[in-house]
């Protein structure tokens, strides 16, 4: 598996947690998976997550409330 497969995968979580309503927990698990699928292609390409990336997933966390898990 390469870094792309992990991104698309990513991507698709996003876009399904997006169409779920807010107190969905669903919704919570997509974003989580979505947040690891990333770190993992980044950690393939063999660098840290670009900053404004790093940013925009701060806000999604602040936004929702929900923890961010550990690895």
């Amino acid at each position: 598996m390469d870094a792309r497969y992990f991104r698309e995968r990513a991507e698709t979580c996003l876009r399904l947690a997006k169409e779920l309503p807010w107190n969905n927990p669903g919704r919570f698990h997509l974003m989580d998976m979505a947040e690891n699928l990333q770190t993992r292609a980044a950690k393939l390409e063999g660098h840290e997550l670009p900053a404004q990336q790093q940013q925009q997933q701060q806000q999604q966390q602040q936004r929702t409330g929900y923890p961010k898990q550990q690895e």
